[in-house]
């Protein structure tokens, strides 16, 4: 009875694991095809796997379950840190990019409570092949073996000629979500989803505009200030508040709510809003495509405004300096520009950064040019908001690390607010949701002028759009074309 016990633990353990990571990433674009029947159907298939595992020899088990318990550890994070599963055409997207990070900047990405899980269900896993016992002979064994491995891909390729038509439309994520990790990857293998120029070239148009979308008056001096990981859990906490000048900036400002799902990296939010044009939630859309579209800092220099970049890491990360100077910025800004001009990185936080107060203190420098400016900041402090102290009114609050990173670029804003002149239009829009609670979906995108009160120019009701469609109001605000794939989709 012991023995059966143990076996059956062992089972649900295993396959309670895998299930339980690749159903937690479903969102709701995927309600039509991932059906309760489907999700049965992957448990089936992992208690299946579970107990194919008793039948090979004890220490092969055991190999597998800690692969498991690193992979688990992996996959649970990444979910809490993007929220979407991660693709196989993901991971081979991101990982140049990514692993010229350094074994530091890459802890920032491990959450210790899904690594803590993944470990619990690992010693279990280990004491209980310790008790157990497969009364079953070695070609027995095989047999069940050789009939599980027959029956889970006759179940994948049933699930492939089923929703052959859904996965045509899907990308890299959404066939994880779909098919579960392992044999998500194997059809991305199969079906060619892995290449990354045919993830980006896949995505469909930008939504249409909302028919109730405001016309605001914009200056000819525009700054934007891309903020890491804000989303409207920091701005809709009760008091003391933790951003109280971006709140009471606000009250007088025109608020749109955006869809705040970050895309594999944040550069893929800028180039969503930039270009009016989805990303792939499977590339990184500036190196994948051969040419970018035409962005709205580039509408804005035909125009004859001149246009600058800050950015408080290194411009060799991720390739941001060749990225930037690709889409045709005038004057670019990175850590090297501002230790130059006699700033300091910081040696506690994520990639030894330029904080926000330091970044935007010297992109302040450059408010009172005369002609047309583009302005386009993108702070990052946020990143390791708990490198930050908090205010001391804070410091109790369960929240108080993150807070610290919030209040410091809220002071950062208040200063650069301070030396903006009237005829500049200020932008903020927040990069993705944030890393840390509380957090929600959904993330500002703010229009603010000193000398107008633009929240009275807002109607009532607006509903939630997506960073491209705000990058498509920004275009029809200034009379600029939309993007050529969403004329071909949409029509003018």
């Amino acid at each position: 009875m012991k023995n059966l016990f143990a076996i059956v633990a062992f089972c649900l353990l295993t396959a309670g694991e895998a299930w339980l990571l690749q159903s937690f990433g479903v969102n709701d674009s995927l309600h039509s095809a991932i059906t309760t029947g489907v999700q049965q159907a992957n448990l089936a298939a992992d208690l299946a796997v579970a107990f194919m595992l008793l039948c090979l020899p004890r220490r092969a088990t055991a190999v597998i379950c800690v692969a498991q318990c690193i992979l688990g550890s992996v996959l649970a994070s990444n979910l809490h840190f993007l929220r979407i599963p991660l693709s196989l055409a993901a991971i081979l997207s991101g990982w140049e990019d990514f692993s010229g990070m350094g074994a530091t900047a890459m802890l920032e990405y491990v959450h210790l409570p899904s690594v803590a899980a993944c470990l619990c269900v690992l010693l279990a896993q280990l004491l209980l092949l310790r008790r157990l016992h497969l009364p079953l002979p070695g070609k027995a064994r095989l047999a069940i073996c050789l009939c599980i491995c027959v029956a889970l891909g006759c179940l994948l390729h049933s699930r492939l000629y089923s929703a052959q038509r859904v996965s045509q439309r899907m990308n890299g994520t959404e066939i994880v979500m779909y098919f579960g990790y392992v044999p998500g990857w194997i059809v991305e293998l199969a079906t060619g989803r892995t290449d990354e120029l045919q993830s980006a070239l896949a995505m469909p148009a930008c939504p249409r505009l909302p028919e109730n979308m405001p016309m605001l008056p914009f200056t000819r001096k525009l700054a934007v200030i891309q903020v890491e990981s804000l989303d409207f859990g920091l701005l809709t906490q009760p008091r003391p508040y933790p951003m109280p000048f971006l709140q009471q900036l606000m009250r007088h400002a025109a608020v749109f709510r955006v869809d705040g799902m970050k895309k594999l990296g944040s550069a893929n939010s800028d180039y969503e809003w930039l270009t009016g044009c989805q990303a792939s939630p499977s590339a990184l859309m500036y190196g994948a495509l051969p040419s970018i579209p035409k962005t709205f800092n580039q509408l804005l220099q035909d125009e004859g405004y001149s246009s600058r970049f800050f950015h408080g890491l290194t411009g060799l990360f991720m390739r941001l300096r060749p990225t930037y100077e690709k889409l045709g910025f005038s004057h670019l800004y990175f850590k090297e520009e501002y230790e130059a001009a006699g700033y300091h990185g910081n040696a506690k936080t994520f990639m030894q950064q330029i904080h926000d107060a330091d970044l935007l203190d010297y992109a302040a420098r450059f408010l009172n040019d005369p002609a047309p400016f583009f302005h386009f900041i993108v702070t990052i402090s946020m990143h390791s908001a708990r490198d930050f102290p908090p205010p001391a009114e804070l410091e109790h609050s369960p929240h108080a690390g993150y807070f610290g990173g919030a209040r410091l670029f809220d002071n950062a804003l208040r200063d650069y607010v301070a030396k903006m002149p009237d005829d500049v239009t200020l932008l903020i829009i927040g990069d993705h949701t944030s890393y840390y609670e509380p957090r929600l979906p959904d993330m500002p995108a703010i229009v603010y002028r000193k000398d107008m009160n633009l929240a009275r120019l807002m109607p009532a009701g607006l509903p939630r759009i997506t960073r491209c469609q705000w990058g498509l109001w920004l275009r029809e605000n200034f009379h600029f074309p939309m993007p050529d794939n969403y004329l071909e989709e949409h029509g003018r």
